[in-house]
């Protein structure tokens, strides 16, 4: 330490001129003589001590008390030689204050002097060292129990003071307002940190936090617990005003808390068939978050009206066919694979099941729609005399094969259009009958025509292509559920017989007429000189569009007079009532014992049958013939059938109008139960036996005309 300064006379005064000094210097006040003791004044130094604080040194000293008594002390500080910085008084501009503070220090270890000054004395304290943790605080850390939290789910953080390059702040301590930011609302649920006494406080809010030694850290549920609701990627940050810290922190969803349809309710599909859109879910958590990585069960009913899912694709597993668990995305939407409608009808739910959480669930509204045809159409007797009517039976059956109660049928006439009523609705046996008012049709005509417009039920879908049939023909006079045949002709029908010509013809009637648009079937035999024979046109006026439907060439009795060549010819009625109403052309010209026989085919639908003959029954002169007439296959139930047999008898050269014994009729099959002429066919092949009692027949035929549906 300095020495203290002491205060001398000046050099070469006399003793008496010192009388009076009240300071280090003196002064004359007036001319005179007397004495007085003198005495020599000292100026201590500061004593000053230090405290360490964040980047700053507070320094206090006590007052130094002037030479004398008199005068003003003043003081500068010094930092290792150099001056003092904050609001320390300088060498340049000494202040009287006793205290002050240096600033803006790193830390390190600092050495303080003070000097005193008194006019021009001087006085310096001894050093005294100062060592500093820190510096100021220039930001803070942020850190947490985990940077990735659940959504809900309380994060502890730790705020630690900081100087600029990393030093804890320990000076810093105390209560502080914070402020935390960064983070998003979801909804009404709001970021918080908890404060120093445990309130939860919503970011953007000023809080209360603790510090110690310059760390703030949790305190059970107090002083920085984070909740943060949003499934993000925030940076959180903290802020007393001035400094700031911040951390990122990923937020994932928690637990499944509800799931919601999306997209894939109220479709509606034909049985068997696959619905439009899949199914999806959207899984969030009780906040509202997209859930990903959800589990999401998609579960139709196990028996009725249901539908099955297709393996694999969205599916990660298939418990059961009517079942699928897929996972939700990233936005937290599960779609399931594409699903099946069953085979029964139905409306039903299928559930949507996340898993974890409270298992949310939903359910999607689907609908399995029917497939309704017609499995048979029957007619009923026709009655009446100037007028008739009759009736047409309607059977409606779902794609299962099962009778659907309550289809609304409709339908038309033709062509009495304004016959009343043209529809009905089914009972519980998938049943209804059509009967229009009596006398609706007219006696001139020869048959009406019920056809098929619609089938109607809710939840039901009308799959016209599955008909049976869609149309029904009632003929007059025509017994219930039998094909009936109009305007048969007789059988001495036959004209131009000559030997010689190539061709045959018939003539109808006008009560036989062929009536428009019915089907008209042309039976055409030739005897047993005319092996290789063929036809080459069947034209006429109450006929068009004829085409074969079969022949049956050099296989029956190749003995002259009897049957040898068949053909059977199907064509449409005209309606017309000139003549020649039938001309069969042939390719050779010997016309011994050609027949020619003309059939309008009513009642049930006959416009595509089928036709064969026994083609193995041969027989000659003096045998009794039992010709056996079998389906080429099983026609199934509905299928109709007609049987037509003939015999030829022997002649000497040729057969005509007048003397031809021969007969082609209708006939009853015996035999194979359900194969009786106008009975309806069962699903297996049937036969039948038809016996010719007339002894010495040249040749037999028996041909078989019938409806397959």
């Amino acid at each position: 330490m300095r020495r203290a300064r002491r205060c001398s006379p000046l050099a070469g005064l006399p003793v008496a001129a010192i009388l009076g000094v009240a300071a280090s210097t003196a002064f004359f006040a007036a001319t005179g003589s007397g004495n007085a003791a003198a005495s020599v004044g000292t100026l201590s130094a500061p004593t000053p001590s230090a405290t360490a604080g964040a980047g700053t040194v507070a320094l206090s000293w006590s007052a130094v008390s002037p030479p004398g008594g008199s005068g003003t002390v003043s003081y500068y500080v010094q930092r290792d030689g150099a001056n003092a910085g904050g609001n320390c008084a300088t060498q340049p501009s000494p202040s009287t204050s006793t205290s002050c503070t240096d600033s803006g220090l790193s830390a390190g270890t600092y050495h303080y002097t003070v000097t005193a000054l008194w006019r021009s004395w001087s006085a310096t304290s001894t050093s005294t060292a100062v060592t500093l943790a820190s510096g100021a605080l220039h930001h803070f850390s942020l850190a947490a129990a985990t940077t990735t939290p659940t959504a809900g789910a309380g994060d502890n953080l730790t705020i630690t003071a900081k100087d600029s390059v990393g030093n804890t702040v320990t000076a810093y301590g105390g209560d502080q307002t914070l402020t935390f930011s960064g983070a998003s609302a979801v909804g009404a649920y709001q970021p918080t940190v908890t404060s120093k006494t445990g309130t939860a406080v919503a970011f953007g809010t000023a809080e209360t936090i603790a510090f110690t030694t310059g760390v703030a850290s949790v305190s059970g549920s107090s002083n920085g617990v984070m909740t943060l609701y949003k499934a993000e990627t925030a940076t959180v940050s903290v802020s007393d005003g001035t400094h700031t810290g911040s951390l990122a922190v990923t937020v994932g969803a928690a637990a499944a808390g509800s799931i919601t349809a999306t997209s894939g309710a109220g479709q509606s599909a034909t049985v068997s068939t696959a619905f439009t859109n899949p199914l999806t879910a959207t899984v969030t958590d009780s906040y509202g978050n997209a859930k990903p990585g959800a589990s999401v069960t998609f579960s139709a009913p196990p028996s009725g009206a249901s539908a099955s899912f297709a393996s694999g694709g969205n599916c990660t597993g298939n418990p059961q066919t009517y079942q699928c668990v897929a996972t939700t995305n990233a936005g937290g939407v599960a779609t399931s694979s594409a699903f099946t409608a069953n085979a029964a009808q139905g409306s039903y739910d299928i559930s949507a099941t996340a898993g974890g959480g409270s298992n949310p669930s939903i359910t999607y509204s689907e609908t399995n729609i029917g497939l309704l045809h017609i499995s048979s159409l029957a007619t009923g007797s026709t009655s009446g005399g100037t007028t008739w009517t009759g009736s047409a039976t309607v059977t409606v059956t779902s794609s299962s094969g099962a009778a659907v109660n309550g289809v609304a049928v409709t339908g038309s006439w033709s062509p009495t259009g304004a016959a009343s009523p043209s529809g009905c609705t089914t009972n519980s046996s998938g049943q209804c009958t059509i009967s229009p008012a009596a006398g609706s049709f007219p006696n001139a005509q020869l048959t009406e025509t019920w056809t098929v417009s619609s089938l109607s039920l809710s939840g039901y879908s009308y799959a016209s292509a599955a008909n049976a049939e869609s149309a029904v023909t009632l003929s007059r006079g025509c017994a219930a559920t039998t094909v009936c045949a109009t305007n048969l002709t007789s059988t001495t029908t036959f004209t131009d017989t000559t030997t010689g010509t190539s061709s045959s013809t018939a003539s109808l009637a006008g009560t036989n007429t062929p009536p428009s648009d019915s089907t008209v079937l042309i039976l055409i035999a030739r005897d047993g000189s005319q092996s290789g024979d063929t036809v080459s046109s069947v034209t006429g006026s109450v006929i068009s569009n004829a085409t074969l439907v079969t022949s049956l060439t050099s296989n029956l009795s190749s003995t002259a007079g009897a049957f040898t060549n068949l053909w059977v010819y199907r064509a449409q009625g005209t309606g017309a009532t000139t003549g020649p109403a039938v001309t069969v052309s042939f390719g050779q010209s010997d016309n011994r014992a050609t027949l020619v026989q003309v059939l309008v085919l009513a009642g049930e639908n006959t416009k595509t049958p089928i036709a064969q003959s026994n083609n193995t029954n041969k027989c000659t002169t003096g045998c009794t013939t039992t010709a056996t007439v079998s389906l080429p296959g099983g026609l199934s139930t509905g299928s109709k059938e007609i049987v037509l047999t003939g015999e030829a008898k022997s002649t000497t050269t040729s057969m005509s109008s007048a003397s031809w014994a021969t007969k082609l009729f209708w006939a009853n099959l015996s035999g194979t139960p359900g194969c009786n002429y106008g009975s309806f066919f069962g699903t297996s092949t049937a036969s039948g036996t038809v016996t010719l009692g007339t002894a010495s027949v040249w040749g037999a035929i028996a041909l078989e005309v019938a409806k397959s549906t």
